[in-house]
């Protein structure tokens, strides 16, 4: 699939992952950004000793596609996230992506994490765990596993507007990146909007677990005597939403009638 197929498909934009002189024979630019932390065996150990934590004994199962109990326990971690995209049936299938190996991590019979990563060895590409106060034992006991003195571990940037300090925006723009794209759900700074999704959206896709709905009970309104109805949103570029109301109430000298919007102050 060459660009001239995409467009003619009505894709606006593509966002692939992998060695970037091979996206750009077919005209893609670098877009992405991620932390790549690098772990040695001293820094694992000096690391774990500093931490009050009794070192357990973990078990590493290298998955396989007919291993369904353990890929069922590793799929109902990934449902802890904040954000899920993939689906039981594909779970274990993404995670196979890019040949890579994934672990689960196993004390006594429970699963309490597990470990994706590359087929080399050489770097971790996603990791879940039950107590994040674990970590750093497994990852110890992981470079153990594989008898390996060095890791990495692969993060992407999360919570944008967490990075709007001028040291954190000074060193994006040193990558001299064609443009950057913020993902979150509470941003603090107003951004060209390429893209929204509500959250009944979000809930119907699956990439959020629940959803809260707050709302309001009119009492004691038999709708003979009168009524109220919410006539329309009213959108802004430089207010809150707000909402306009009509109220109709049926008195004895006649119908009174009035409306107002409603709105955050």
């Amino acid at each position: 699939m060459d660009i001239d197929e995409i467009s003619e498909m009505d894709i606006d934009m593509l966002i692939l992952d992998g060695k970037r002189h091979r996206y750009q024979y077919y005209g893609f630019e670098k877009a992405g950004m991620k932390y790549c932390f690098n772990i040695t065996e001293d820094s694992v150990r000096h690391g774990c000793h500093s931490l009050s934590y009794e070192e357990k004994d973990y078990q590493f199962v290298l998955l396989e596609e007919t291993d369904e109990k353990w890929i069922d326990a590793a799929y109902a971690l990934y449902q802890n996230k904040t954000v899920i995209t993939r689906t039981r049936e594909d779970f274990f299938l993404s995670l196979c992506s890019w040949e890579a190996d994934t672990y689960a991590v196993v004390e006594g019979e429970e699963c309490i994490g597990y470990l994706n990563v590359a087929a080399n060895e050489r770097n971790i590409y996603e990791v879940e765990v039950t107590d994040i106060a674990e970590l750093p034992f497994i990852i110890k006991a992981f470079m153990n596993e594989i008898g390996s003195d060095e890791l990495g571990i692969h993060a992407a940037m999360d919570e944008p507007q967490k990075m709007e300090g001028d040291a954190t925006q000074a060193g994006i723009k040193r990558f001299n990146p064609l443009f950057v794209l913020n993902y979150s759900a509470t941003h603090k700074t107003k951004h060209d909007t390429i893209y929204a999704l509500d959250a009944l959206d979000a809930f119907k896709q699956k990439l959020v677990k629940k959803i809260v709905v707050k709302g309001f009970e009119v009492k004691n309104l038999r709708g003979t005597s009168g009524y109220l109805y919410l006539d329309t949103i009213v959108l802004s570029k430089n207010k809150p939403p707000q909402a306009k109301i009509d109220l109709e109430v049926k008195q004895a000298f006649g119908t009174i009638s009035s409306n107002w919007i409603a709105g955050r102050c």
